[in-house]
């Protein structure tokens, strides 16, 4: 709710062509059920293969987000919305669950970091020339 009422705005101040609101709507619903399956998953099957699915997953869409954000600030001087939502939830969830990894499920730490790096690669990638075009 903190990103969606001026994402679009932003987006469109920086990138050419325009995009619209219900692309940016449809866009999200997506990657939001995939985390709702990979999680329903994780939580079932209680193994490390789904969770270790879960990790990239999330290391894409939530910690990448995060570093989005923060990169859009930092390389555009302006407030991005999306911030606070990927600092307050996205961030601290990963965190926990990353945590959670190690404690629960014995995963390595290693093995999450070559996840977690190359994920925000992957989509670093993606949104790179969005936000250093100019």
């Amino acid at each position: 709710m903190e990103e969606a009422p001026g994402f679009m705005r932003w987006y469109n101040s920086v990138v050419s062509p325009p995009g619209s609101e219900s692309g940016f709507v449809a866009a999200n619903v997506q990657p939001l059920l995939i985390t709702a399956l990979l999680a329903l998953a994780a939580a079932l099957i209680r193994r490390k293969e789904p969770a270790f699915l879960l990790l990239v997953w999330l290391s894409y869409f939530m910690l990448a987000n995060t570093v989005f954000h923060v990169t859009a600030i930092l390389a555009l001087h302006r407030y991005c919305p999306g911030l606070v939502t990927a600092l307050t939830l996205y961030l601290p969830y990963y965190v926990w669950y990353q945590q959670h990894l190690r404690t629960r499920l014995s995963m390595h730490p290693a093995t999450i970091g070559i996840v977690t790096t190359l994920a925000i690669g992957v989509a670093y990638s993606q949104w790179h020339k969005v936000l250093f075009k100019n």
